[in-house]
């Protein structure tokens, strides 16, 4: 449930579960996602993952044998929940028409490329073994804790949920809130 319990503005808050963005499953930067958008004082409830404008995929929680599973599906944001929120306010126009023309790759290839800088900086441990590695590149703590499994998708259920595009204006243009939650913890391989 996502509560606006503010009286004055307006806010667009980005929703990932393992890095995917609740709205069409993008796994673009939160600035650059689509956002669910709460009007003075809203309360909307996200039930799952919104696949195209009129459709969405419950959340399903997998068992703890179906979760290491599925882990090596979803990279070093597994078992995490993200929530970062914009303020701002409805507009009229696309404020990002002009951006959108010209779009800056250069973002994308810096975070393709720093999962694997890791251990470059000085005073940095290098893994010593293949299987260290791996868990340094995918950001996997050492041990499982808990017996929470994974929220996933739910395989072969669909359900009709309407949504509303509208252009959306941040002011400031820097998220004021971005907190990220880690529900799961995977084994490391």
């Amino acid at each position: 449930r996502l509560e606006n319990t503010d009286l004055k503005s307006m806010y667009a808050v980005v929703l990932k579960v393992n890095g995917r963005n609740t709205i069409f499953s993008e796994t673009v930067e939160p600035a650059r996602c689509l956002k669910w958008i709460l009007a003075k004082g809203e309360t909307l409830d996200i039930k799952g993952f919104q696949e195209t404008e009129t459709k969405s995929v419950p959340f399903e929680i997998l068992s703890a044998a179906e979760s290491e599973e599925n882990e090596v599906h979803y990279g070093e944001e597994v078992g995490t929940v993200r929530l970062v929120v914009f303020a701002g306010e409805q507009v009229a126009e696309d404020p990002a028409a002009d951006e959108k023309k010209r779009p800056d790759d250069k973002v994308a290839f810096l975070e393709a490329v720093s999962v694997g800088a890791r251990g470059t900086r000085k005073g940095d441990t290098e893994p010593g073994s293949l299987r260290a590695l791996k868990g340094d590149l995918l950001g996997r703590p050492g041990k499982s804790q808990g017996s929470r499994g994974m929220i996933v998708k739910a395989k072969g259920k669909e359900e009709t949920t309407a949504v509303q595009k509208i252009f959306f204006q941040y002011l400031p243009t820097i998220p004021v809130a971005d907190v990220t939650v880690r529900y799961y913890a995977p084994k490391a391989k």
